[in-house]
């Protein structure tokens, strides 16, 4: 490898921190639906950035989103990422079922 194509330590760290930032930015206003824990649970939207979703791999737009709903009208909110406030609707209320997503 010449010289010309090295990279010092610093710089290395500089691409990676960007690379977070790219993600995380891309990640931002997108979202995801978990499929429920429980038999007789409802799958739980999150932000696309949530940690408790990580697992999943696919982003939806804004658009799938509201197509989910229609799809799935059980289909609940993630209390502690709040995915309301990045689809710009008021806070649900609480099901009567007592459930609060995954």
């Amino acid at each position: 490898m010449s010289k010309a194509t090295r990279q010092c330590p610093a710089d290395q760290e500089q691409q990676a921190e960007e690379q977070r930032r790219q993600e995380v930015a891309r990640q931002e206003p997108s979202w995801k639906i978990l499929p429920s824990r429980a038999a007789e649970g409802h799958p739980t939207l999150h932000r696309g950035n949530c940690p408790d979703a990580k697992r999943m791999t696919s982003l939806l737009s804004k658009e799938e989103v509201r197509l989910a709903f229609e799809k799935f009208p059980e289909l609940e909110m993630h209390e502690t990422c709040a995915p309301w406030g990045s689809l710009g609707i008021d806070k649900p209320p609480v099901r009567a079922s007592g459930g609060r997503g995954a």
